[in-house]
């Protein structure tokens, strides 16, 4: 749990903040292959990833939210935008929606482990 909260806290310094700063929602840490689900405000984001070449090989659907939207149903009344990138060790990647809403992906240090953070306003609520 010690280490945890450590890598949690080393994430939250390296996502670079702007004139706005966001406000950290809620986090996760995913290990390989593990699937994480995250509401964007009018999107929706599906992602995995997999240690590739000493990297976090991101995978991230990003759909628009549509009414009756369900992770887990097999019909989707609307379109995906697949998102691939390679997140060096100790880098972030981010994923950002229109409504304010950000998704952050950082990979730790030997890219065994991918923290994902949502960001957004202190009045939003937690979303993963």
């Amino acid at each position: 749990m010690k280490s945890l909260k450590l890598l949690l806290a080393a994430a939250m310094v390296l996502i670079p903040m702007s004139a706005n700063a966001q406000d950290v929602l809620s986090a996760r840490v995913l290990k390989e292959n593990q699937a994480t689900y995250v509401d964007l405000g009018s999107k929706r984001a599906l992602g995995y990833y997999g240690k590739r070449n000493g990297k976090c090989d991101l995978t991230v659907m990003v759909i628009e939210d549509a009414p009756g939207f369900k992770p887990v149903s097999k019909r989707l009344d609307t379109s995906a935008a697949r998102l691939r990138v390679a997140i060096n060790p100790g880098t972030t990647a981010r994923v950002e929606s229109d409504n304010g809403r950000t998704v952050a992906f950082f990979c730790n240090s030997d890219a065994r482990r991918l923290t994902v953070m949502t960001l957004g306003d202190k009045t939003d609520e937690p979303t993963i």
